[in-house]
């Protein structure tokens, strides 16, 4: 295991909503497996099953998300929502080429996807929804 995390949490990342915070949590712990995993080379059977657990919990966390948004009638959510299509298709695209062997990038540029992509989400997209959901109710 790497002693430096590859991604970190901190306040910046909260949305002020603790079930989002704890989402946003358990996949910068997935993408710290991954990176764990592609620097120990681990075996392809490995970094499936982490990135299958990725892909899955993906699904779950923006299954939440648009929960919370139809709960409050969040203004934006079809743009939102499109954003989360988006990445769903690559993670699970990403997923069958990986198991496929057919990977169209080395392991760890697929990582710092990864990381850029949920740092820039969160930060850029999802603190939107912040405001919105704490005015309904929801922390």
């Amino acid at each position: 295991m790497n002693l430096m995390p590859f991604m970190d949490w901190n306040d910046q990342l909260s949305v002020s909503v603790e079930a989002l915070d704890a989402d946003h949590k358990q996949l910068i712990e997935i993408v710290n497996e991954l990176y764990d995993r592609i620097l120990d080379n681990s075996t392809r059977d490995l970094l499936d099953g982490t990135f299958e657990r990725l892909a899955k919990y993906t699904q779950i966390h923006f299954a939440h998300e648009e929960e919370f948004f139809e709960l409050t009638h969040y203004p934006d959510t079809d743009s939102h929502r499109r954003k989360h299509e988006e990445m769903t298709s690559w993670v699970l695209e990403t997923q069958r080429k990986l198991k496929s062997g057919e990977l169209p990038a080395p392991p760890m540029q697929v990582a710092l996807y990864l990381k850029q992509w949920l740092l820039h989400h969160i930060i850029g997209t999802d603190n939107k929804y912040k405001a919105h959901l704490n005015e309904s109710g929801i922390y």
